[in-house]
């Protein structure tokens, strides 16, 4: 176990959490993510993430909003129009080839 200064000063423990992830919930996860909200051109942006940065953007939107699905989901209707949202699922299943 480790701990880790947090921003408030106190010493916290720092918890992995194990979430399942196939190519759907990547991409609402990564969806979900706040940086998206603030980019005038967000799906050029997805699009052009690689692999590895793709599932950090991920994880970060987990460990940020936890692993509720449907919370995720709210976001993302919120936030993405479906086309674009069929188009980040596309480039999601291509870049992981492995999952679902």
């Amino acid at each position: 176990m480790r701990s880790k200064l947090c921003e408030d000063g106190r010493r916290r423990i720092i918890a992995k959490v194990v979430v399942p992830m196939g190519a759907q919930e990547i991409t609402t996860y990564a969806l979900a993510h706040p940086q998206f909200k603030m980019d005038e051109d967000a799906m050029n942006t997805f699009e052009n993430l690689n692999k590895r940065e793709l599932f950090n953007v991920a994880k970060e939107s987990v460990a940020y909003r936890g692993d509720n699905l449907s919370t995720a989901n709210d976001i993302v209707a919120d936030t993405w129009s479906p086309r674009q949202i069929d188009r980040a699922q596309t480039h999601v299943a291509r870049l992981f080839p492995e999952v679902d």
